[in-house]
């Protein structure tokens, strides 16, 4: 569906969510819902077009086509089918916003089985809460210059070959409440002031938090991670020396977080660090 109009809120009758992977993984004989729930927007991408929502409108300069407070509340967007690691996956987007956008707001949302399920692009203070995003390749990606913006309160659920949250040249930005999980990659690029806050990590693999070249004066604090070997016969490319938390910039804080590492010897990389 194109969306080139601003002030619009699509709602649903709640987030429909059901984790898929668990579904094909699991003996479902026995369940009740095999299925995600009644607000369930199915992408089939018969139209040739791999995006449940697009948002964008002509006009140069960008703010000619810039969209005002477009609103997703309380449905399912479904890619249908996929598998792990879901990049390069089936190709299929839940939101897209290809237009400059203010206050954009997402939430209570359920993604499963997308390559990409939200990709920002130009995004002046879109709210991202209380989504349930999971079997995605890449949860939130935040692209362009951008300021004033949240991603609270989110269950981010992503495979190894992409990030839970990403964002370029972001000012600003919080990342906080949300239980990030099993490569569970913050990863900022050229960005200033932000936060990455009270968050749940756990992950199979290193890099739980990057920051770039460029990002400085950003705040990790009162994080809880847990480093595991749940998915230990997947590689993401990153040994351990890379670490849960990797930075690459200057005047960041990194304070009263808590860290675990739960790796049995054989699965530490590289080997010669095991002594």
């Amino acid at each position: 569906m194109l969306i080139d109009i601003s002030y619009l809120q699509i709602k649903g009758s709640g987030h429909g969510f059901l984790s898929e992977a668990i579904r094909d993984e699991s003996d479902s004989s026995q369940w009740v819902e095999t299925l995600p729930g009644g607000s369930h927007i199915r992408v089939m991408n018969t139209d040739g077009h791999g995006e449940a929502f697009l948002i964008a409108r002509s006009g140069s300069p960008a703010t000619v086509g810039r969209l005002n407070s477009v609103e997703f509340r309380d449905f399912c967007i479904d890619g249908v089918e996929s598998s792990k690691p879901y990049i390069p996956g089936n190709g299929k987007t839940g939101i897209r916003a290809q237009t400059d956008n203010d206050a954009f707001r997402i939430e209570g949302l359920g993604f499963v089985y997308l390559t990409h399920a939200i990709i920002l692009r130009g995004a002046d203070a879109p709210y991202i809460t209380n989504n349930f995003i999971a079997e995605c390749g890449s949860c939130i990606e935040l692209l362009g210059a951008w300021q004033v913006m949240r991603v609270t309160n989110n269950f981010l659920i992503s495979a190894w070959a992409g990030s839970a949250v990403f964002a370029e040249n972001a000012e600003g930005l919080p990342i906080s409440g949300n239980s990030i999980l099993w490569y569970g990659s913050v990863r900022l690029v050229n960005s200033k002031r932000c936060s990455v806050t009270a968050n749940k990590f756990v992950s199979s693999w290193p890099g739980m938090v990057i920051f770039e070249p460029g990002s400085e004066e950003n705040l990790i604090s009162s994080n809880q991670f847990l480093r595991t070997d749940t998915e230990s016969s997947i590689d993401n490319g990153k040994d351990d020396y890379f670490g849960m938390v990797h930075l690459n910039g200057s005047n960041n804080t990194v304070s009263a977080n808590h860290f675990s590492y739960r790796v049995a010897t054989q699965f530490i990389r590289p080997l010669s660090r095991v002594e």
